[in-house]
């Protein structure tokens, strides 16, 4: 997924070309594929959710991982206000660099 948004051929796209064509359709074909490729991989994830009754419930299920992942993302941005240095001291982990209360 991240090859369509990262990703540089090995041949100048400006200059045109045959390889420049194939690349354009072969990009737009990866494109097109990527709603597949996600029912595959929720598939094999989570068989589970495709036995889910109704459609309120899978809903309801996604926005709880979402609001979940969302709240994890945003400990890990903001782990000084959650985690001091001791506490990497106390687990028996490296210190980050930046610590400064490791009294």
């Amino acid at each position: 997924m991240f090859w369509t948004l990262f990703r540089r051929p090995f041949w100048n796209r400006d200059a045109g070309g045959w390889l420049a064509e194939i690349d354009g359709v072969l990009f737009v074909l990866v494109v097109m594929l990527y709603p597949m490729v996600f029912w595959i991989l929720l598939r094999l994830v989570a068989p589970d959710y495709f036995a889910i009754p109704n459609r309120r419930l899978k809903v309801m299920s996604i926005i709880i991982v979402l609001v979940i992942a969302l709240l994890g993302y945003g400990v890990g941005e903001l782990n000084g206000r959650f985690l001091s240095c001791n506490d990497f001291k106390v687990s028996g982990n490296d210190l980050p660099a930046n610590c400064t209360d490791a009294g």
